[in-house]
């Protein structure tokens, strides 16, 4: 509970089904809620005392695998934000976003070769649909994406370890 704000109460739910031995289906949905901080709301010369709390829900689907040389998997996802907080630049204060979506997928492998695991992952994300309310002019849409990702492009990461004897 938040002392301004009040609670909400949020869950998760997951399903599964092993359809084949080394394949499986999922999915899931939930909901947030994320009251300002302090810093957001009060903060001298930052805080925005008019901000409201955001709540979401969250959808994924998603397929895996366990094939003889490792693991996989695809998942698409979205996340539907009333009162998104995000940076306003043209004010240089938080703001609140009236709707915004959030919608993409990722691909997974992982393997084991001579040793070493080796893992890539690629992320899709569709830009962020948003509709205003407020100050926040559409230049801004940018910090509705998590910040590891823009709007509208991919991602590939990969990663390697090594596992030795000693």
């Amino acid at each position: 509970d938040n002392q301004q704000f009040g609670g909400r109460t949020t869950g998760s739910l997951l399903w599964g089904w092993d359809f084949t031995p080394g394949m499986r289906l999922t999915a899931s949905a939930g909901s947030a809620y994320k009251a300002p901080t302090f810093n957001e709301l009060y903060y001298p010369g930052y805080g925005n005392t008019a901000l409201r709390p955001e709540s979401s829900r969250s959808y994924e689907l998603g397929l895996r695998g366990t094939p003889g040389w490792g693991l996989w998997s695809l998942n698409a996802f979205e996340t539907r934000i009333r009162d998104l907080i995000a940076y306003d630049a043209s004010r240089g204060v938080p703001g609140n976003v009236d709707r915004a979506r959030i919608r993409g997928a990722e691909a997974v492998a992982s393997t084991t070769l001579a040793g070493w695991t080796l893992r890539g992952t690629a992320t899709w994300l569709d830009p962020p649909r948003a509709h205003l309310r407020g100050p926040l002019p559409p230049a801004d849409l940018a910090a509705v994406a998590p910040p590891r990702h823009r709007p509208g492009r991919a991602a590939v990461r990969g990663a390697g370890a090594h596992r030795g004897a000693g």
